[in-house]
């Protein structure tokens, strides 16, 4: 037998609650298809083909400026409606709210066509989420 010491009480382990010694790991979310595939932001091939059509048509869109204006009637018409019209201006013409509003429709334009062209030519992955393969990369290399 061991000999008693005075330090013999002193070794012994604190007592922990169960409660406090164990936390569980935080549990994982699967991704949401809607919101995750529907803008690409997390996609860098659907990020990087966005920039680049952003890119094509702000070039564009300058080249051959344009401002909306809108009248109040629809000639015939007496519901009230908007009638939208497109009228050319050079680009010296433009004012700088005038410009914005042509960059915002430039940017619009892009993303629908990417997310058109993404819906047409994305490849399901092994969770069978929409993602940009080997026939979306293709068909933006063209």
């Amino acid at each position: 037998m061991p000999p008693s010491t005075p330090l013999a009480p002193q070794l012994k382990r604190k007592a922990t609650s169960l409660s406090k010694q164990y936390t569980p790991p935080p549990t994982k979310r699967k991704r949401s298809d809607t919101s995750a595939s529907a803008s690409g932001a997390d996609d860098p091939a659907r990020k990087y083909c966005l920039g680049k059509l952003e890119e094509l048509f702000k070039e564009v869109f300058f080249r051959y400026p344009h401002v909306r204006t809108t009248n109040d009637e629809v000639e015939g018409d007496s519901n009230g409606q908007l009638a939208v019209s497109i009228v050319p201006k050079k680009l010296d013409e433009l004012s700088e709210e005038e410009k914005e509003a042509l960059i915002e429709e430039s940017r619009q334009f892009s993303k629908e066509l990417e997310s058109c062209v993404f819906e047409i030519y994305s490849e399901p992955d092994k969770n069978g989420y929409p993602h940009a393969g080997g026939k979306y990369k293709y068909v933006f290399s063209l």
